[in-house]
């Protein structure tokens, strides 16, 4: 008789929620009691009576209860997920770790002595000029000190300056306006002791303008002269 009843409390495969399996166990639990009531009258139970009958229907209901709460180890292997199978979709629920620090940008480092970038951040490599004049102003004159105070510190670096105009005049005129624009910068920086073979001097005019546009604003920013290191970066 007992070994029938191992054979019922087998936990149905279609048993994939708890409620299925619950009602699984009432069946079996049911089928139980008329089975043993069957062996009984066959001669194989008789000392139990109605009690033996219940209890052994009760251990029953309860076996299947019990397993009911595990994952048939049957289904774990088949889906090959285990226990993470019987999780589901979701998935297992993993606590959030501490949230990262904020990564903090360091500062520029400054430029190398020497370098382009010095020279165009620290000192400055352009200076402008009022409509149709070739006159250093003060303002001017100060950032071509600082150019030659630098040129004097590094004596192996030579410069090109560039001389430039805005769009209004002729192609000639303005060629010619900024090779006198070139040529006064020159001047002023050799006047502050710096060698003259290490400078040279180019005129574009109108040809290449920094700002674009026919304002105020685009003409003044395009009258300049612009002192280039000969090797680095093309600036304009």
């Amino acid at each position: 008789m007992w070994g029938y009843f191992a054979g019922s409390l087998a936990v149905p495969k279609w048993a994939a929620s708890t409620e299925q399996c619950l009602s699984g166990a009432m069946s079996v639990s049911l089928h139980s009691d008329v089975s043993v009531i069957k062996l009984v009258n066959a001669g194989q139970g008789k000392k139990g009576g109605p009690m033996g009958l219940k209890l052994i229907g009760s251990i029953a209901a309860l076996v299947l209860i019990a397993a009911c709460e595990t994952v048939p180890e049957e289904m774990a292997d088949a889906d090959g997920g285990g226990a993470a199978a019987a999780l589901g979709a979701a998935g297992p629920q993993v606590a959030a770790g501490p949230s990262a620090a904020p990564v903090v940008a360091p500062e520029d480092a400054p430029p190398a002595p020497g370098s382009f970038d010095e020279f165009v951040k620290l000192v400055g490599d352009r200076v402008f000029f009022g409509f149709n004049q070739i006159d250093l102003l003060p303002r001017t004159q100060e950032t071509l000190e600082r150019q030659a105070e630098w040129l004097l510190l590094y004596p192996a670096i030579n410069i090109v300056i560039q001389g430039h105009a805005d769009e209004r005049g002729t192609r000639e005129y303005n060629l010619a306006l900024g090779e006198r624009r070139a040529n006064a910068v020159r001047n002023f920086l050799v006047a502050l002791n710096v060698d003259a073979s290490r400078i040279r001097t180019v005129s574009y005019g109108k040809e290449r303008p920094v700002a674009l546009g026919s304002n105020v604003t685009a003409w003044a920013l395009n009258r300049r002269a612009v002192s280039q290191i000969e090797g680095g970066p093309a600036i304009n």
